[in-house]
């Protein structure tokens, strides 16, 4: 628990709530389809999700760097996103920043979105 934060093994603990308060509520409020609702959601994730791969490589600050920048994409129109997360990666990648805790919850989001379609 570095940094003060549980990681994956604290969200299955906790009854996984960033499923519960971020994906599946988005999952069925967006209208967006195709790859820019994923775009959308990884952002969403970005700002909120305490993101343990950032945390190792860039601590407290780098951690902070992402969530503020996500934040910013949020209010950023669907037609600019694409080239906002291109500018975000080109800087995280400088920074040695990969958010691999959000890259995660976006692969439960792809299962969980094809389930809700399965199962209307």
């Amino acid at each position: 628990m570095k940094h003060g934060v549980t990681g994956v093994r604290g969200e299955a603990l906790a009854g996984y709530p960033t499923i519960r308060t971020v994906i599946l509520p988005y999952l069925r409020q967006t209208t967006t389809r195709g790859d820019l609702r994923y775009l959308q959601l990884m952002v969403h994730l970005m700002a909120q999700v305490e993101d343990a791969n950032v945390l190792h490589r860039g601590g407290p600050a780098g951690l902070r760097f992402v969530q503020d920048a996500a934040k910013a994409l949020l209010h950023v129109p669907a037609s600019r996103l694409p080239n906002g997360l291109r500018a975000l990666n080109a800087e995280m990648i400088a920074r040695n920043l990969s958010p691999g805790g959000t890259a995660d919850y976006l692969s439960l989001a792809y299962f969980f979105d094809a389930l809700m379609q399965q199962t209307g």
